[in-house]
C-alpha cells in the first residue's frame, strides 16, 4: 500500500475470507468492476490509486478506499459481512486489514442505503489499537506490518497538516 507518506507493507489471507480478498485485490488491480459515483459509468480500472486517506484517528485507526474521497462513496454495490471464528484475536492486534462496514448517516434518512445485511464495500481501515469489539461487524481481510508509517499517516490526516494520498495498492503475486 504506497502512501504520499511512505509504504504500508500487508498481507491478505485468502483462505479466511476468499471473497473478500477477491474483491479487495480486484478493486486494487482493476480486475474488479465498479461503478464510478462521479459518472455512473461501469468501469475497469483500479479503484485504489489516487484516492484520499479521508478519516485517521491517530493511534487508533487510518481509512481510505472511497471512491468519493470523502466516506460516502461506494463501489456501486455491498456484500455481507466475510466473519471468521478468530477474528478478535486477530482484532485485538495493532495492523488488522479490514473492510469497514456501512453505516447509516447520523441525524438524516439515507437515500440509498444497501440492501440489508449488504454492509462491505471498498472502504478499508488498518488499525492501530485494540478493535476487537469490531469482530463480526467487518470483514478482516489481513495484517499490516510498517505501522510506523500508518500511525505517521494517522497523525498528519488528523492534523490537516497536508492531505496525504493513498498512491496505489500494488498486489505481489
Amino acid at each position: 500500500m504506497e502512501t504520499t507518506e511512505g509504504a504500508i507493507r500487508c498481507e491478505l489471507d485468502p483462505t479466511r475470507t476468499p471473497k473478500s480478498v477477491a474483491m479487495f485485490v480486484g478493486f486494487a488491480t482493476g480486475r474488479a468492476p465498479w461503478r464510478d459515483p462521479r459518472t455512473q459509468q461501469i468501469v475497469r480500472r483500479p479503484l485504489y490509486a489516487d484516492l484520499a486517506v479521508f478519516r485517521a484517528i491517530p493511534d487508533a485507526l487510518v481509512q481510505s478506499g472511497c471512491p468519493l474521497g470523502d466516506g460516502t462513496g461506494t463501489p456501486g454495490y455491498r456484500v455481507p459481512v466475510e466473519p471468521a471464528a478468530d477474528d478478535r484475536a486477530r482484532l485485538a492486534r495493532p495492523g488488522a486489514l479490514l473492510l469497514a462496514r456501512y453505516n447509516p448517516p447520523p441525524n438524516r434518512v439515507d437515500p440509498s442505503p444497501p440492501p440489508p445485511g449488504a454492509v462491505i464495500g471498498s472502504q478499508f481501515v488498518v488499525t492501530l489499537t485494540d478493535m476487537s469489539h469490531l469482530a463480526d461487524q467487518v470483514t478482516v481481510v489481513g495484517s499490516c506490518a510498517d505501522l510506523d508509517v500508518a500511525r505517521r499517516v494517522a497523525k498528519v490526516v488528523a492534523s490537516r497538516e497536508r492531505p496525504v494520498r493513498l498512491v496505489r495498492i500494488a498486489v505481489a503475486p
